[in-house]
């Protein structure tokens, strides 16, 4: 599913004295009226200025009052929240009437005083899908303050769709996501301008150290690709290793880029140190082919060369810029070898020179992940380190870091022995290698690590702080086994790496829809009349993994469809009408189940026919009328696919969205529910509502689609399945970015800048979307998207369990726990067991599973003598509370016994 979505954002804190221009908004709290009562879901008492309306109290539980006060003269309005559901369903007040906004550049004023937590002020559209244009989040503060932001709102169209935001039904909200106190006095929206906006921003970026002698902390690559670096998502051929047969000038062994095809590289991001300069980036090279590299907008040709040459671009740096990151790329493929990596600001050519005296390099140990940076519960928790430099009288230090924020530190390492350093004089790098065992924390080794790593000499650091991140994880149930009944499914490319990785996540299904769209479509497979073209190699590599394939049965060449021949801006939507050729499609549903019979067994009809009008588009079809169209075609695809392969599963309906009722009702009148073998739908957490809770939007949103045909059909209802979902993550790339959803997951010194996403609540609310899914009955949920990613400088569109980069975000190693210990395992009930929190009960192989859920106020504490997992699989020791974050009991008792024990009182 795509949002129309876009833009923003530069929130700054920016000196009071900068800013000057027209006030657009100006809410005076110490002027209100007279005081509200609502109750609804939630609850609000208190006055509020003039305008101004509570939002939250039909949708969310949480309960707030105001009261008007003064203090020195200062008169204000008190907001204090009672009682709250969580950041994703905060007390929201509505500021202002819908506004007509100009791409820009934009300033709030804040006078508050917030002795409890931040206040939340952002800018969104009205209606669905509430997209957020500018957001700042207020200091934390006992006294009163007057804090000044710039907003920078930028109309662009979204990635993957052709409609443009509405700019003209934009308000003002304020958020509240925490129990307390908040004391404001005003709110001003003014607008500003482009040099101050500039000047402020750049100011605060983080930039390194100013005359570094190379930003970049990795220049030589001893053991291959280091964090941040990353292969384009799409290549399924390409390598990016270590190639000690190629020693770089450097003495390292080189960094090998090769590929049989396209293929582009992303180098980890660094950042400049004087946004005023020019910055020259350097690096030693081999090439065989026709390769390329663009960094900071400017791109150079490498010529081939079977000889070291040198490479030097030079760039102005944009000063409002997050980070940059060489990018490397061949069209045709080929081979290139990289070393002696260098970044500097000013002026002339300058001689290679590492960021400090030595560097220490990071590489998981070979195993059968290799690769994906996953370990399996049973392997061993080791990494290969290389230190190259001068390393005479160092030591190497590490730590590694879990994903609650808890460091230990790793056995010191005594370098400088290498025989081959002393015996050269210093003349070239010494290197020493090694492995390390991070696996510090044995009462709880399950979910993401940090490995840090760096070099000292008399306690001072002489290298750059590495790093590595690694996910364990239990081996899953069906690990190398095709899972069939399994209710995980995805979104991912069929390269190597993905699909390991998915795997050794506990997925087991991957639909083809935009990841792999050319396995099945029509669009794709038959571009030209009578001219198949099937991406076997692709399919093939799903099925190599034990991945189960959804096919996808739809859209349709421009040839046989209702196309009118524009030009789209993108060709994408070009095969998104409506065929046209009946007796074409006909043939298209046979060839493609037959030529892929016994590989793929299920398919879906379809994405999103009427999602506001996205996806089925009647372009020169008179008379057309989607649901009925719909229906009738799926009919006729039904009936094909059975003539053809009778076992095959055929998902009919694809209800999404607002619509999800509206066109339910309409597909099933217009006769299409016999022809098909399961019903599907999409469902996409919009408003990220906390999950996992009786009456949650994944409940609410199912039963807008099941409620119709349950009332209309025999029991049992055909099997229904969610076949594109997200729990929260939206699809727009801002091009810039605070460190605000850059979904970078535990990286701290790959990234230069710091992230501000909340790991532990992300990882939360993924397992709190399946697991409600799985409560409903739900037979089966393809969570959207991981093949979304690009590098770690572009946000990725609806991520889920990978982060920017593609590797593990701490979001696997949550998914992971939660598939496999409900793999096989049905839903038996719900039960109350405490104040606001609830046990599902799941029980199978042998064990019944409950998951403790709640709100985020909720209370409750698992009786003494149970096993109690945290939210990545580890055992929690004495009396285990919730608080705010799911827990499972695991447990050989039946259901029934279960659910007494954890509501018998204490």
């Amino acid at each position: 599913m795509y949002k129309t979505l876009f833009a923003v954002l530069c929130a700054m804190l920016v000196p009071a004295a900068l800013m000057a221009g027209e006030t657009l908004i100006n809410v005076d709290f110490s002027k209100v009226g007279s005081s509200n009562h609502i109750k609804a879901k939630g609850s609000f008492d208190g006055p509020l200025p003039n305008g101004a309306v509570a939002d939250f109290p039909n949708w969310n539980d949480s309960v707030a009052t105001t009261e008007k006060l003064s203090d020195n003269g200062r008169d204000f309005l008190r907001f204090d929240v009672k009682s709250i559901i969580g950041p994703d369903q905060p007390v929201l007040f509505r500021l202002s009437d819908a506004m007509k906004l100009k791409d820009g550049y934009y300033e709030l004023k804040v006078v508050c005083r917030c002795p409890d937590h931040p206040l939340n002020l952002h800018i969104r559209m009205l209606p669905r899908p509430y997209t957020t244009f500018g957001e700042v989040d207020t200091k934390k503060d006992n006294g009163w303050i007057e804090q000044n932001f710039l907003l920078q709102l930028k109309r662009e169209k979204p990635a993957f769709s052709d409609v443009m935001p509405d700019f003209s039904q934009l308000a003002l909200f304020l958020s509240l996501d925490k129990k307390g106190v908040t004391d404001i006095a005003s709110v001003k929206l003014l607008k500003s301008d482009k040099a101050t906006f500039m000047s402020v921003q750049s100011a605060a970026i983080e930039r390194p150290r100013k005359g570094l002698a190379n930003l970049f902390r990795n220049s030589r690559f001893p053991l291959g690709p280091q964090s941040g670096w990353n292969i384009n998502r799409e290549n399924a051929g390409g390598e990016l290793k270590a190639d000690p047969i190629n020693l770089g000038p450097s003495g390292a062994p080189s960094l090998l880029i090769q590929s049989p095809g396209y293929i582009q590289v992303y180098s980890e991001p660094f950042q400049i140190d004087d946004p005023d300069t020019l910055c020259h980036v350097s690096f030693a090279y081999k090439a065989k082919g026709e390769w390329g590299v663009k960094v900071g907008g400017v791109a150079k040709g490498l010529p081939v060369s079977d000889q070291w040459r040198t490479a030097t671009i030079t760039f102005a740096p944009d000063p409002l810029a997050r980070a940059f990151s060489l990018a490397f790329g061949s069209r045709k493929g080929g081979t290139l070898n990289i070393d002696s990596l260098m970044a500097y600001s000013g002026d002339g050519a300058r001689k290679y020179a590492s960021a400090g005296e030595c560097e220490i390099a990071l590489a998981p140990e070979d195993s059968e992940l290799a690769g994906t940076r996953i370990l399996f519960a049973d392997e061993p928790t080791t990494l290969k380190f290389c230190a190259t430099g001068s390393l005479e009288g160092a030591t190497l230090k590490a730590k590694t870091v879990n994903i609650y924020g808890e460091e230990r530190p790793l056995p010191d390492v005594n370098l400088g022995r290498s025989f081959l350093g002393k015996l050269m004089g210093g003349s070239v790098p010494s290197s020493e290698s090694g492995i390390l065992d991070f696996g510090v924390f044995p009462e709880a080794p399950l979910g993401p690590f940090r490995v840090e790593v760096w070099a000292e000499r008399g306690n001072k650091r002489i290298s750059p702080i590495n790093e590595l991140v690694m996910t364990c994880v239990r081996r899953p149930v069906y690990w190398g086994k095709d899972a069939p009944n399994s209710p995980f499914g995805g979104h991912f490319y069929p390269t190597a790496r993905a699909v390991t990785t998915m795997k050794a996540a506990g997925i087991n299904w991957e639909r083809l829809s935009d990841s792999c769209m050319e396995g099945t479509c029509w669009g794709w497979v038959e571009r030209e009349k009578g001219k198949w073209n099937f991406a076997d190699d692709k399919i093939a590599a799903y099925r190599d993994g034990k991945i189960k394939v959804l096919g996808y049965l739809g859209s349709a060449p421009v040839w046989a469809s209702y196309h009118d021949g524009r030009k789209e801006g993108f060709d994408y939507f070009n095969y998104m009408y409506q065929p046209k050729d009946i007796e074409a499609f006909k043939n298209y549903v046979r060839t493609v189940a037959a030529h892929y019979q016994g590989v793929i067994d299920e398919y879906q009809f379809q994405n999103e026919p009427y999602n506001g009008g996205t996806f089925w588009r009647p372009g020169l079809k008179k008379d057309a009328d989607p649901a009925k169209d719909y229906a009738e075609l799926s009919k006729v695809a039904y009936q094909e696919l059975k003539r053809t392969y009778p076992e095959a599963v055929f998902y009919g309906f694809n209800t999404a969205g607002v619509w999800a009722t509206k066109w339910t009702k309409a597909v099933f009148d217009a006769g299409a529910y016999p022809y098909c073998d399961m019903v599907d739908y999409h469902y996409y957490n919009e408003s990220r509502e906390l999950g996992c809770i009786p009456g949650d939007q994944t409940e609410r949103n199912y039963h807008g689609v099941a409620d119709y045909l349950k009332a209309r059909v025999p029991a049992p209802l055909k099997p229904i399945v969610n076949s594109e979902g997200n729990p929260g993550r939206t699809g727009a790339i801002p091009t810039q970015l605070e460190g605000k959803d850059d979904f970078a997951g535990l990286y701290k010194h790959t990234i230069p800048w710091t992230s501000k996403d909340n790991t532990l609540w992300l990882s939360d609310m993924t397992c709190r979307f399946v697991a409600s899914h799985l409560a409903l009955g739900v037979k089966r949920l393809f969570l959207y998207s991981d093949h979304c990613y690009k590098d770690l400088l572009t946000r990725p569109s609806f991520p889920v369990l990978l982060a920017a980069d593609g590797y593990p975000h701490p979001t696997l190693a949550a998914f992971s726990n939660l598939a496999w210990l409900l793999e096989n395992r049905p839903f038996v009930k719900r039960v109350q067991v405490g104040d606001k929190v609830w046990a599902y009960l799941f029980a199978g192989r042998s064990a019944t599973v409950a998951l403790i859920s709640g709100t985020a106020d909720g209370s409750y504490t698992v009786p003494d003598g149970l096993e109690t997992l945290d939210l990545f699989g580890n055992r929690l020791a004495g009396k285990a509370a919730y608080q705010g974050r799911l827990l499972y009991v695991v447990s050989d008792l039946s259901a029934s016994d279960l659910e007494k024990t954890l509501t018998a009182k204490p």
